[in-house]
């Protein structure tokens, strides 16, 4: 039996608060221009507050976002805040392609049933039968990832149990670093 290493990808810190201060920056201007715009013309005004409504709300979900990672350990696809994502054998099937539905740099996971909606602002989301793992994650760790859920479902479908090895390990750096 083959041992599987558990996968970890992380989004990071510093990108989730570029990401809060762009959305705080293109908030700002869709209120000012709804602003300037509502004395001439009332239409921009009741298209860009929802607009600016929405930025918000994303803002603020992505400040207050508690899972930075998200672990696959062999049985289950948990986050740091402690939500299962999904176990392995609700998984279907594992989709990664240029033109599909999911996030950037990460892929799609299809479940055997539907699942009640949830998300972590640019680490994964949830709706209905599909799972969404990355967006704002390196894409090497989200391939690896899904690599590791591939060979989990096939060893299932062999009939084998995959055995987790522990902690994710880190890779040794060599040299100095510039």
């Amino acid at each position: 039996m083959e041992e599987l290493r558990p996968q970890t990808v992380r989004r990071p810190q510093t990108l989730r608060w570029i990401i809060v201060l762009a959305v705080a920056f293109a908030f700002f201007l869709t209120v000012a221009i709804a602003g300037r715009a509502s004395a001439t013309n009332p239409i921009v005004m009741f298209i860009n507050l929802p607009a600016a409504l929405a930025l918000a709300w994303f803002g603020y979900a992505m400040a207050t976002a508690k899972a930075s990672s998200v672990t696959f350990d062999g049985e289950t696809l948990t986050d740091d805040a402690g939500v299962v994502i999904c176990a392995l054998e609700d998984i279907h099937s594992v989709e990664r392609g240029f033109a599909l539905f999911k996030p950037s740099g990460g892929f799609a996971l299809l479940l055997k049933e539907e699942k009640p909606r949830a998300w972590s602002p640019g680490l994964w989301w949830r709706i209905g039968q599909r799972v969404g793992i990355g967006g704002a994650t390196p894409g090497r760790s989200s391939r690896n990832m899904a690599d590791a859920i591939t060979i989990a479902m096939a060893m299932r479908d062999a009939g084998e149990a995959p055995k987790a090895s522990g902690a994710p390990k880190r890779p040794k750096r060599t040299g100095w670093r510039r």
